[in-house]
C-alpha cells in the first residue's frame, strides 16, 4: 500500500489466523506529507489461513495525537476470498 501523513506516527497490522496466532508487523510512518510504499508480508500459520486483521496508528500509545494519514492501494494477499462479508460495512462505516 501507499501510505503519506502529516505527524509521525506508527502503522500497525495486526493478522488473527485459524489457529489462533497472531502477528504485529509494525512500520514507522514519518509525518513529511509524501507517499510511501509499505509492505508487509502475510504468511499462513501452521497450515492455516488468517481470518481477521486489525490495522493501529500508534497502536498501545496513550498519548493524544492529531493528523493526517492517507491510505491508497491497500492490497491484502494476491487472491482474497471473502467467506463472510456480512458486517463488512457495517465495521467499515461504524469503526472509530
Amino acid at each position: 500500500m501507499k501510505v503519506k501523513s502529516d505527524v509521525n506516527t506508527q502503522l500497525t497490522f495486526k493478522p488473527i489466523y485459524a489457529n489462533g496466532a497472531n502477528d504485529w508487523l509494525l512500520e514507522n510512518i514519518p509525518g513529511d506529507n509524501n507517499w510511501h510504499d509499505v509492505l508487509f508480508n502475510l504468511t499462513p500459520h501452521g497450515g492455516t489461513n488468517m481470518e481477521i486483521i486489525y490495522m493501529y496508528l500508534d497502536g498501545g500509545s496513550t498519548e493524544l495525537s492529531s493528523g493526517m494519514v492517507h491510505f491508497d492501494n491497500l492490497k491484502i494477499g494476491d487472491a482474497v476470498v471473502f467467506t463472510n462479508i456480512t458486517n463488512l460495512e457495517d465495521t467499515t462505516l461504524h469503526s472509530g
